[in-house]
């Protein structure tokens, strides 16, 4: 009793000594870069700032940040990648699905026929066709069948993923720019396969994307 008290006490002497060691290699550290704000923007509302976010983007490094935030921030599994050696668009030469040469994919020709989401057909257009590496905005219709016209005020949803590896899924904003005409933005961080799913009241459509790398 008497030796396993004396371990103890002599663990709890010797630990704040080994405390200053650990304060010291951190401090041996090198300085981390610091990122400084360029412009200050003042917005209302939350809402307003994310609204900001979506109209201005990341600019020409959007796809790189937007991998990012899903492999760091959405927790797929990739966290402590070394990312300073990966290149977010590779110059091998891939196989493009359905036996196409990668510069005319694009494994769904979009809007050429409304898909039946529920009780709402959705028509689909995409732009830049083929899909590209980066931001891509698409802009569809919902339109009932029965009426034969657009549905307008719908309060849609977008979920934006890779389908060959866990990357995260991102939830762009849906917008209404005219009424019955609805619009998103989907970021392809990565050559590959995508999916965009379209998120209606009473059901879902998901859209396969075969994104290829932007001509130089």
């Amino acid at each position: 009793m008497n030796r396993v008290l004396f371990i103890a006490i002599n663990f709890f002497l010797t630990l704040p000594a080994l405390v200053p060691v650990a304060y010291a290699d951190e401090e041996r550290m090198p300085n981390m870069p610091i990122i400084h704000p360029k412009k200050i923007y003042s917005v209302p509302s939350e809402a307003a700032g994310a609204d900001l976010l979506e109209q201005r983007g990341y600019g020409d490094k959007e796809q790189a940040v937007k991998m990012m935030n899903l492999m760091m921030v959405e927790g797929s599994g990739y966290v402590g990648m070394d990312m300073r050696n990966m290149k977010m668009e590779s110059d091998k030469p891939t196989v493009a699905m359905n036996n196409q040469k990668e510069n005319k994919t694009s494994v769904v020709e979009m809007g050429k026929k409304p898909i039946n989401a529920g009780n709402y057909n959705v028509d689909l257009t995409q732009s830049p066709a083929p899909a590209q590496v980066g931001a891509n905005v698409y802009e569809f219709t919902v339109t009932d069948p029965k009426l034969n016209q657009p549905v307008l005020g719908l309060k849609l949803k977008a979920e934006v993923s890779m389908t060959s590896m866990d990357m995260g899924t991102d939830t762009p904003k849906v917008k209404e720019p005219k009424p019955g005409h609805y619009q998103v933005k989907a970021v392809f961080s990565m050559k590959g396969p995508w999916a965009l799913k379209i998120i209606l009241p009473n059901g879902e459509r998901i859209f396969p994307v075969n994104a290829v790398n932007s001509a130089p």
